[in-house]
């Protein structure tokens, strides 16, 4: 039987968005002994997952508070639980990792473990941090240019694995104990199944990415006076004092619920409720998987294209931002003016009830002044994954644009080539979401073919001198020439960076190829050698593929 190893020890939302390729990972492999290796506040989302065998909890913040003190005993014991982690890996005789954490910790474990098949973060034979998987790099750098990034976690998650089959869905399984509960605890707030139920949870794993209590409160009115709302107000009990300055601006509107039920029987409320009105938050991902429709609050320093609601008919509203899907630094406690107010977040539900998202289009004559926020709607596109659609008609932007085009070039180049029908098809639909561009595309297309141009050439020059060092190693030029070769790649290695800062269209690719040139693993010069001529014909194919995919985009742009 074959056994492998889900290592996801992030928050418990990064356990719920890793679910869709466990799932996958037991329809490619059927029969698969499936183990979750997860921290504590992720063992629930483990366990109601269907298709995970077994959980091993990693209590990483105890071992590392040992290993901080300065007691001679608890050094030893942190010592000890390591030893013991390792055994239990050891123990496993898994044939594959899949680890979603990259961390140094994580690496270390599954290193001396003596698991040899991993796929994300591991250490190299000589000890030396790696990164293992094409869509695996793509995850870790993409948190430096993520202006440009249109991939959901989840999707990320989900490639780690090659091939993988579709559909993908969150899994969080609620049973008929959750069920039960959620029973009892309705009738003693004489709650009926009928009533227009709405949870709020109020805080956030940032201060930073928090809408205030005020808002909320305001927001609580307008749901009451149009819907006749009953309002829950979720989260653990360390949460209450939120509850509290709630209940200051809207007293006897809401029942608290903090610190009042198990992570399972949340779900389950989530899953009687009509919505979810939330900021960033692992809440928003558990009402993903049981079906809560999500109306994000995106605000502070949040992605949600990246760590958003997994699945169709979710909202997300931010503030308008001059670099349009930076989420950029606008927090909750701004003025009233950087605020998002009440009344735009309850347009924003509206979209969300309508009965698709062409519905949610027509309606946006509202006399609310929506100029200075965007609200999109989650579907999932032709290519498969998750796309987050502008319900507010206005110019596209550049950067839009080009985060467009990416999309369908990581999506060809890292999985093997897409159905050119279907890619087309995705373009028109999201180019369709937007008025004429604030852009000449003639000019874009410019001025971007002539920068991918020059990158390609960079690219080129690189291969020609790896070329020229394999040469070399093989015998066929002095020590000195190979010596020369490297230090010209050296040199060219920081030529492309800069003109990665020079021209911030390229910065993906630059960072990308730059950190596979870093990652490389082993210490034979040839096999080295051999695997950077790659990453140069690598970085050339995706210059190359971006004036493809730029030239099909705007072809369709200029056909609307």
């Amino acid at each position: 039987m074959k056994r492998i190893l889900v290592f996801q020890t992030a928050r418990m939302g990064d356990m719920v968005q890793t679910s869709p390729l466990i799932a996958a990972l037991k329809r490619k492999y059927p029969g698969v002994h499936l183990t979750a290796m997860v921290r504590r506040m992720g063992k629930a989302v483990a366990e109601r997952h269907p298709d995970v065998d077994e959980v091993i909890v990693y209590d990483e913040e105890a071992m590392f508070r040992d290993l901080r003190s300065q007691d001679s005993d608890r050094l030893l014991r942190a010592y000890e639980n390591a030893e013991r982690y390792i055994e239990r890996l050891r123990a496993g005789n898994f044939d594959a990792v899949y680890n979603c954490t990259n961390s140094i910790a994580s690496a270390m474990l599954l290193k001396l473990a003596g698991i040899k098949t991993v796929v994300g973060a591991h250490l190299s034979d000589d000890w030396q941090f790696v990164l293992r998987g094409a869509w695996v790099n793509y995850f870790f750098t993409n948190v430096l240019h993520r202006e440009f990034n249109d991939l959901n976690l989840c999707d990320i998650f989900l490639h780690f694995l090659e091939n993988p089959p579709a559909p993908a869905r969150l899994r969080f399984q609620v049973e008929e104990e959750d069920t039960a509960f959620v029973s009892t605890l309705f009738e003693e707030h004489q709650l009926r199944s009928e009533d227009f139920i709405v949870c709020f949870q109020l805080g956030a794993s940032e201060d930073h990415k928090r809408w205030l209590e005020p808002n909320f409160a305001a927001l609580a009115r307008l749901l009451i006076q149009q819907y006749q709302a009953r309002i829950l107000l979720l989260g653990v009990k360390e949460e209450a004092r939120f509850g509290a300055v709630f209940k200051q601006h809207a007293p006897g509107m809401a029942i608290p619920l903090f610190g009042q039920t198990t992570l399972p029987e949340l779900a389950a409320v989530l899953e009687r409720a009509r919505m979810l009105i939330t900021n960033d938050t692992g809440t928003m991902h558990v009402a993903a998987a049981v079906g809560c429709p999500v109306m994000l609050v995106s605000i502070g320093y949040v992605h949600f294209r990246e760590t958003g609601p997994y699945g169709e008919g979710h909202c997300a509203i931010e503030r308008r931002q001059e670099r349009i899907g930076h989420a950029g630094s606008v927090s909750g406690k701004g003025t009233a003016e950087s605020q998002i107010r009440p009344e735009q977040v309850f347009e924003g539900v509206k979209f969300m009830l309508a009965r698709n998202f062409s519905e949610a289009r027509s309606q946006t004559s509202s006399t609310v002044d929506m100029n200075d926020v965007d609200v999109y709607m989650s579907r999932f596109a032709s290519d498969g994954c998750l796309q987050w659609y502008p319900v507010l008609p206005r110019p596209l932007a550049e950067s839009e644009f080009l985060r467009m085009v990416y999309r369908a070039m990581w999506l060809d180049h890292l999985s093997g080539g897409k159905d050119v029908d279907k890619e087309e098809a995705g373009l028109r639909a999201i180019l369709d979401c937007y008025r004429a561009p604030a852009f000449d595309r003639r000019e874009i297309s410019a001025s971007l073919n002539q920068t991918f141009d020059q990158l390609a050439e960079l690219a080129e020059r690189g291969m020609m001198t790896t070329r020229e060092l394999l040469e070399g190693l093989g015998g066929k030029m002095s020590m000195r020439r190979a010596k020369e070769c490297v230090a010209e790649l050296s040199r060219l290695d920081e030529e492309t960076r800069i003109f990665g800062e020079v021209h911030p269209a390229c910065k993906p690719l630059v960072v990308i190829s730059r950190f596979e040139r870093d990652n490389l693993e082993g210490a034979d010069p040839l096999a080295l050698a051999r695997t950077t001529d790659q990453i140069y014909r690598d970085l050339r194919a995706r210059a190359r593929l971006m004036q493809q995919k730029l030239g099909r985009a705007v072809t369709v742009l200029g056909t609307r």
